[in-house]
């Protein structure tokens, strides 16, 4: 039997070092040697998940949230190392997205018994995301989350940015190109996913199995405006209204500085290609 190198993210909201030694009792059953190794700072996850894949790593398991789950997939996309997950983080959407457990022992034994699954990813400007990149008010607020209240309250944190962004206003207009038009909007969400801040749906359409990318527009920017389309998200009605547009594409540039967030994390400011990769990552469960 192999050794399995676990990488664990000890500050997801969700993490519990007793949950995790439970889950792992049953590993030990399928390996040699069970490793734990322990993040200390953003970016470890993808700097240690490409050490293993380059050592020829079949297998890594990944216990943290989306913002963990994103750097390991960085770390191991178009190699033969397969990623398994255990969700513990704030929201989990990428284990609402593919159903997998939302619990440390139940998501150890979908690893065990689970398959290679290839999935498909979004890239921009050659970082790779499984859910969504999000410009606009979706990147404004989690461009000012705060992450030390992200850790106490979880989801209230991206509300409390949320309304400091929707209370400031102050969007800026910004361009969107897709294979069948250009738009002018102040937001915009390109899914990979259908899951978005857990079970809301921005994208229906949109799957890591699907062989193109889904777009979200919202063309207008007052504070008016701003909270008819959340509430519409929320409601699950945003796509009747006659100003939103919804369209497919295999390539999106986003052109002029919104800020931009990747998977619940923030990725920088415009302008950006994204675009799909596909088959880019193998996942167990």
């Amino acid at each position: 039997m192999s050794s399995l190198y676990v990488v664990v993210n000890p500050i997801a909201r969700r993490y519990s070092e007793r949950r995790l030694r439970n889950a792992i009792r049953f590993f030990k059953n399928e390996f040699s040697e069970v490793r734990l190794l322990y993040t200390e700072a953003r970016g470890d996850a993808e700097r240690i998940c490409r050490e293993l894949a380059t050592k020829g790593e079949r297998l890594v398991v990944v216990v943290g949230g989306d913002g963990t789950l994103n750097e390991a997939i960085n770390g191991v996309a178009k190699t033969e190392t397969s990623i398994g997950f255990i969700p513990a983080g704030t929201t989990n959407v990428a284990a609402k997205e593919l159903n997998i457990i939302e619990d440390y022992e139940g998501a150890a034994l979908q690893i065990l018994k689970g398959k290679v699954r290839e999935l498909n990813l979004g890239i921009i400007n050659n970082r790779y995301f499984l859910l969504m990149a999000g410009a606009g008010f979706d990147g404004e607020t989690v461009y000012g989350l705060n992450s030390t209240l992200k850790r106490l309250s979880g989801k209230g944190a991206y509300i409390l940015s949320g309304l400091k962004v929707w209370i400031g206003g102050g969007l800026k207009k910004f361009s969107v190109k897709t294979d069948k038009d250009e738009y002018e909007c102040y937001t915009a969400i390109v899914c990979n996913s259908a899951c978005y801040g857990g079970n809301l749906k921005v994208c229906p359409d949109a799957s890591p199995f699907s062989d193109i990318l889904y777009v979200c527009i919202m063309p207008n920017g007052s504070r008016k405006d701003i909270l008819r389309y959340v509430g519409g998200v929320l409601l699950g009605r945003h796509l009747r209204y006659k100003d939103l547009i919804y369209t497919s594409s295999d390539r999106v540039l986003i052109e002029g500085g919104p800020h931009i967030q990747i998977d619940g994390d923030y990725f920088g400011k415009g302008p950006a290609e994204v675009r799909l990769e596909r088959k880019a990552l193998r996942m167990v469960y």
